[in-house]
């Protein structure tokens, strides 16, 4: 699972070297190779108190366990995560 964060104005910028590169980070960079299904995303933002998250939830194909995270798109931090069976 790839979660990149993107400036959707310039998507691709020049490099030092010359070469077109995009611009963006990646927050997470989990490999796995089980297949995912049932994903979902959810952007909860609050401008009163000031948060901004991302609520992503998926259920792995195979060993069926529902993973549900909670990262903070301003520390760029998973704050919560949750595996069930």
């Amino acid at each position: 699972m790839f979660l990149i964060r993107m400036n959707s104005q310039i998507p691709i910028v020049k490099a030092k070297n010359g070469r077109e590169e995009l611009n963006g980070e990646f927050i997470i960079n989990m490999g796995n190779k089980l297949d995912i299904a049932d994903a979902n995303m959810f952007v909860l933002k609050n401008e009163t108190h000031g948060y901004k998250e991302l609520i992503v939830s998926y259920k792995t194909m195979y060993i069926n366990t529902f993973n549900c995270m909670v990262v903070d798109l301003t520390d760029k931090l998973i704050i919560f995560r949750h595996e069930s069976f």
